[in-house]
């Protein structure tokens, strides 16, 4: 029977057999796809149209390279020489050299090494160009749903040229005008329709906004709108029961004067019935006190003034001829009329005319 040692020695040979089979056949891997020794760099080159490109082969002996490619490369050329490595071995390159890339020239290209059946293979990818690129036609134009217009690759009509973060490059998107229109990215929402908004198939507010009136608005600034408004209805409702209190106690102040007016008024109107006997007088019902004896004296005094005054000497006088014709008349004999001529007529006709 095995020791535990010996059991211990076994499994790590084991163990050094299967990490050395698995290098071996990685390195042989690697070999089938960059042709042993042989490596080309870049393995995938992708550019624009009309940019320059570079291809590199090594091989670590100085023997002949061969360059392939099935697409449409015409301007080009290659460079070969030598350099010390890091690892103090000399290398051997040759370069290859394409000029003024264009979207024809896309495809595979290998580089081998005849003697040695070397081979490694890359690809040259032109993506095309970016929008306000010069072009040809719409083909050469990368930018998506760009078309080529007056020899510029342009954005067509109704599209906008937006700047798409994940991808790295511009694309051309269709007009959005507002919220829960369709959308594929969120720098369509963000710059056609509000800088708050993102894209969930729709423009919706993100998360942090709300959507009032089409616009989104931060959930901050919705509180702080919210405490202004507060604060200014209740400033109005102060103000308007400061107005009604006003009102009403300047309606009830009128109210009251009007009252006592009118009050005055009727006292003033009202007087105290005369007396009937001659030294009778009014007093005045409104009055805050009652006449002085001295207002007393003149009313007295007013009433005798009327009663002592002679009448007027002209009618006097008139009633006193009119007396006496009729006495004249009465004493005459019966059947003698008395001339209507006599002086006492004439005084009397006269006193008629200066009455």
């Amino acid at each position: 029977m095995l020791s535990t040692e010996n059991a211990t020695k076994c499994c790590i040979f084991i163990l050094i057999c299967v990490f050395a089979s698995a290098h071996s056949y990685a390195v042989n891997i690697r070999d089938v796809n960059q042709g042993g020794n042989l490596v080309m760099e870049p393995e995938e080159a992708i550019v624009y149209p009309g940019r320059n490109i570079t291809f590199t082969c090594t091989y670590h002996s100085n023997l002949t390279f061969i360059w392939d490619f099935t697409s449409m490369i015409q301007n080009y050329n290659f460079v070969e020489g030598a350099y010390l490595s890091s690892k103090d071995h000399v290398l051997y390159y040759s370069k290859l050299n394409i000029y003024s890339t264009t979207r024809l020239m896309s495809g595979e290209i290998t580089c081998s090494i005849a003697e040695d059946k070397a081979k490694a293979v890359a690809f040259l990818i032109v993506n095309g160009v970016r929008n306000g690129g010069s072009c040809q036609t719409s083909s050469d134009c990368v930018t998506d749903k760009s078309v080529c217009q007056n020899g510029l690759c342009e954005c067509p009509l109704n599209h906008v040229r937006l700047h798409v973060k994940d991808r790295g490059y511009d694309i051309c998107r269709e007009m959005i005008y507002s919220l829960y229109d369709p959308c594929e990215y969120d720098e369509q929402c963000a710059h056609l329709v509000d800088s708050r908004s993102v894209c969930k198939s729709v423009c919706v507010c993100a998360p942090w906004a709300r959507d009032i009136r089409g616009r989104c608005v931060l959930i901050s600034e919705i509180a702080y709108n919210r405490s202004q408004e507060m604060y200014r209805v209740g400033l109005i409702a102060v103000t308007c029961i400061i107005i009604l209190i006003v009102a009403v106690s300047l309606w009830v102040t009128l109210r009251k004067s009007c009252q006592d007016q009118n009050l005055d008024g009727q006292r003033r109107s009202i007087t105290q019935a005369d007396f009937d006997f001659p030294t009778r007088f009014s007093i005045d019902l409104t009055s805050d006190k009652p006449p002085s004896y001295d207002d007393i004296l003149v009313k007295e005094e007013e009433e005798e003034n009327k009663i002592a005054n002679p009448p007027n000497f002209k009618d006097a006088l008139k009633h006193c001829m009119t007396a006496k014709r009729l006495l004249r008349q009465v004493s005459a004999p019966a059947g003698v009329v008395l001339p209507t001529d006599s002086p006492i007529l004439k005084t009397e006709s006269k006193i008629n005319k200066e009455v």
